[in-house]
């Protein structure tokens, strides 16, 4: 994993979330994916989209969308689940930017 310093602002590869929380942030080659399952999914799309688990389809991140291979990694808060800590932490933000904006 990179250093928290490393991605500085930057937006996931494969999903396009900003990189705000750095626990589970991936580095290949210059580019950042906000986690291990936004890197999967960036190297094999096709895999990624079949992947099933116990006969039904993998979960999905409530964020990005983005199949959750890596459960170890995954958020569940509020009823939804998300691929990582960056995803919820985001949406975290943004709701409660919204909750703020209404009032």
């Amino acid at each position: 994993m990179a250093e928290a310093s490393t991605a500085g602002g930057a937006d996931c590869a494969f999903c396009g979330t900003p990189i705000v929380c750095t626990t589970t942030l991936v580095e290949v080659d210059g580019s950042y994916y906000c986690c291990p399952n936004c890197e999967l999914a960036a190297r094999q799309p096709a895999t990624a989209r079949r992947v099933r688990r116990g006969g039904g389809l993998v979960l999905t991140c409530t964020h990005c969308g983005t199949p959750i291979i890596f459960s170890e990694i995954m958020v569940s808060t509020g009823g939804r689940t998300y691929c990582c800590a960056n995803c919820a932490e985001v949406a975290g933000r943004r709701a409660a930017a919204a909750t703020a904006a209404a009032r």
